[in-house]
């Protein structure tokens, strides 16, 4: 049996001495359901700042993922130019060679591909 009281406030303000009028037992009843009322309330709001605070980290996480996620394609996409560039630096020195192109074919169709990659990136 739970022997803790609802309404410990107004417990504490109406001191029963057993000879209560009308009067006082009915404010002592109103005090109780307005103190019952008001944990009520309060549980719902400490549920609803629980709620929010769990809403706004989940949404700071969120947020910080998806910077994480934008600077990594930063990262990686100066890393593909980078690499880019080389390419084409390397096609454009194999080109200087003459006939380098046709002794290997396959050669030529990664010298078209990185040409198509390079313009397609910019």
């Amino acid at each position: 049996m739970n022997t803790e009281s609802e309404t410990p406030r107004t417990d504490n303000a109406f001191s029963h001495d057993g000879n209560w009028d009308t009067k006082a037992l009915r404010m002592a009843n109103l005090a109780r359901q307005l103190e019952r009322e008001l944990n009520d309330v309060t549980t719902e709001r400490n549920n609803l700042d629980a709620s929010l605070t769990a809403a706004i980290s989940s949404s700071n996480a969120r947020h910080f993922e998806s910077m994480e996620h934008e600077a990594k394609s930063k990262q990686l996409e100066q890393e593909l130019n980078e690499a880019m560039a080389a390419l084409r630096n390397l096609t454009d020195e194999i080109g200087r060679h003459e006939g380098a192109s046709m002794m290997h074919p396959r050669l030529t169709r990664v010298i078209a591909v990185a040409k198509k990659l390079t313009t397609e990136t910019k």
